[in-house]
């Protein structure tokens, strides 16, 4: 009998599309060959069982720009023989981490007190408003109603769970009202 590399149906996995924020990572690679079948690829070798079959991979290094990466993983399936054939997965890093978030004023940000300004973030959704770095409970719409003294910002959280930078704070002074005095 002579050994033959390992045969396998194909030499390209499906591509994989990862999402997250500026720190998503591919997913490990997988080690064993049922886990390589389960992608869609058919190994069988001549001389030595599935399960005797070792898999290994390298990834290239990391190329792209600030929104998407990419790397190739080759699998390297050996048999006991040291005979090896390889397959090809392409991995898409898709980095979804909002933009920061700008806001807008409705009118003059100084007032008296039982005045207020509005606050319009330039997010249509995922808002998170915030008074001197403290999240502002249930303020979560694209305007916020400010009425205290203080720092405002606003964050952005999208649909990977990603939040943004937080947005240049506008500052809200209330002023007191003034006190008549009456002299007669």
């Amino acid at each position: 009998l002579v050994d033959k590399t390992p045969v396998i149906s194909a030499t390209k996995l499906t591509p994989l599309n990862v999402y997250g924020c500026n720190d998503v990572v591919a997913p490990a690679a997988v080690t064993t060959v049922t886990e390589l079948e389960t992608m869609g690829v058919t190994i069988t070798d001549d001389t030595t069982e599935d399960s005797l079959l070792t898999v290994s991979s390298t990834d290239s290094a990391i190329t792209g720009n600030t929104t998407t990466k990419y790397i190739t993983r080759t699998y390297k399936i050996t048999d006991s023989c040291n005979k090896f054939s390889t397959v090809i997965q392409n991995i898409v890093l898709n980095i979804t981490t909002p933009t920061t978030p700008t806001i807008s004023v409705g009118s003059s940000t100084t007032f008296c007190e039982g005045g207020s300004v509005v606050l319009t973030s330039s997010a249509t959704s995922g808002n998170q408003w915030y008074r001197n770095n403290v999240a502002i409970s249930g303020a979560t719409s694209k305007t916020y109603t400010a009425n205290q003294s203080g720092t405002y910002t606003v964050v952005v959280t999208n649909n990977y769970a990603c939040s943004s930078p937080a947005s240049s704070g506008v500052n809200v002074a209330v002023n007191s009202l003034p006190i008549a005095t009456i002299n007669n």
